[in-house]
């Protein structure tokens, strides 16, 4: 694994990374939400290594009001915890309209997808992964 902290984007958001990394022990809430700009959004994905994305019905990559969900599965055949990370905005149009995001129109949603954190066909990635970039990435 190749990750180095001597780049800005890293040292930018290393508080970021460390608050994720911790969220997701055993003894941790259910949910945590962390709040920030495009531009803490953007910092994150350069130091998580996050390929490069398009967000269909969107003409900015990290648009306003936009959500990054990093959710944690458990894979009971194989007993091991993935990571799936998904992007969740609004269209342009959406934004435009100022039109109520609900059922019938839902938020978009793109999976990300990590350098060094492989996917399945359905987007998940081995959670062990993702440790091992958060921890070097948060020391």
């Amino acid at each position: 694994m190749n990750i180095s902290k001597s780049g800005n984007y890293t040292n930018l958001c290393t508080g970021s990374v460390k608050a994720l990394a911790g969220s997701f022990g055993e003894q941790q809430p259910k949910f945590t939400f962390l709040v920030g700009h495009d531009s803490n959004v953007a910092s994150l994905f350069s130091a998580l290594g996050v390929k490069p994305y398009h967000l269909p019905h969107q003409l900015e990559t990290t648009p306003i009001g936009g959500k990054v969900v990093f959710q944690r599965w458990s894979d009971n055949a194989s007993n091991k915890a993935l990571l799936k990370v998904e992007y969740v905005y609004q269209s342009t149009e959406q934004l435009a309209t100022l039109a109520p995001l609900n059922r019938a129109n839902p938020p978009q949603r793109v999976t990300l997808t990590l350098s060094e954190c492989p996917t399945n066909d359905k987007g998940f990635c081995q959670f062990e992964d993702f440790e091992r970039i958060t921890t070097a990435l948060a020391k």
